[in-house]
């Protein structure tokens, strides 16, 4: 990757001296024709303050700042809009530039074509340099294309066997006997409960993406056999505010967090407690769930296998989220933002 950097670096050297070679060789020879004396030391002010600070200013402009800033973004009106302001104030600078040094030998100077004339070697310059950013984001977006589908491929049965909680698992199925044994009215739904999940686990997963509304149910259900403990009634809250209709979301991302919280809450002490805030807009999804938790399982909770992987899909899935992990004193924090534009 070093090696490739230098060389664009060395091709970008290499076409600026060949146009200054030129530009330079042309002035030397055309200005004696025409009976115009001008030193080699002006002549060479002339072009460093062409080259360095209009065509640089110019050309790097748009490598650095229009073209990553607009048009990778696709946001072309406003990228083209910008070009010709910068290939008009280009223009009108280089004219001014030569009234100074070469008046006495252009009397066109200040006709269109004149203004015109410095258009195709600046657009050739920038479409030079264009391409290379282009082809630089290409590459980068094929990389992380790459890399995203390995990860998927190599990561699918560890994904699999870390979201099936053994633990909550068992749990889950010895309070239902419990229920059934007692012929409790809630046995056949929490049994569905747990059917519904096994089923989201086992075969939803294997889809890109999912309607945010599923992952929601699947939230609400995990919560719901959670509930089955006496101890844990009544200490889950969970509020949904969906503004928007047709959102998908990277199936089985949200309830890692979820099952984190469970995992190392106290909701076995009279003030623990769990809390989900869901908000779904049409520009992203504001996700916050917080907990209680005992001192000694803050490292814990924060370096976590379950939580390194969501981090690791998130940054392939989503690289313009934010997600941020706070373990306070008693109250552990994930808020993660996921814009959708």
């Amino acid at each position: 990757m070093k090696k490739f950097f230098l060389s664009i670096y060395t091709v970008h050297i290499l076409i600026w001296a060949v146009f200054f070679w030129l530009n330079y060789s042309y002035f030397v020879n055309w200005l004696p024709q025409i009976g115009m004396q001008v030193s080699r030391s002006a002549l060479l002010a002339y072009l460093l303050l062409l080259f360095a600070g209009i065509y640089f200013t110019a050309v790097y402009g748009n490598h650095f700042f229009l073209l990553p800033r607009f048009f990778l973004r696709k946001r072309y009106t406003a990228y083209f809009f910008r070009v010709s302001i910068l290939l008009i104030a280009v223009s009108v600078l280089k004219v001014e530039l030569d009234a100074y040094f070469l008046v006495p030998v252009m009397p066109w100077l200040r006709t269109a074509g004149h203004y015109i004339s410095t258009c195709p070697y600046l657009l050739f310059t920038m479409g030079l340099s264009s391409w290379q950013v282009m082809s630089e984001a290409h590459r980068k977006e094929k990389e992380r294309a790459d890399a995203l589908q390995k990860a998927q491929a190599e990561a699918e049965l560890k994904w699999l066997k870390a979201q099936i909680n053994p633990h909550f698992l068992f749990n889950a199925l010895n309070n239902i006997y419990t229920l059934a044994y007692l012929k409790s009215d809630e046995a056949a739904p929490m049994l569905l409960r747990l059917s519904d999940i096994m089923r989201y686990v086992m075969n939803d997963n294997n889809r890109k993406r999912v309607p945010i509304e599923e992952e929601i149910k699947y939230v609400e259900q995990y919560i719901a056999l959670n509930g089955l403990k006496q101890v844990n009634r009544d200490k889950t809250t969970l509020h949904i505010s969906n503004q928007s209709s047709g959102v998908m979301i990277e199936p089985m991302l949200l309830i890692n967090f979820v099952e984190n919280a469970y995992k190392h809450s106290n909701l076995d002490s009279n003030d623990g407690w769990i809390k989900i805030d869901l908000t779904i807009s049409n520009t992203g999804i504001h996700f916050i769930c917080a907990n209680t938790y005992h001192a000694h399982a803050a490292k814990d909770s924060i370096t976590g296998i379950g939580l390194q992987n969501v981090q690791q899909r998130l940054v392939l899935l989503y690289p313009l989220h934010t997600l941020r992990i706070h373990a306070g004193a008693q109250v552990f924090t994930v808020d993660l933002l996921i814009p959708l534009i």
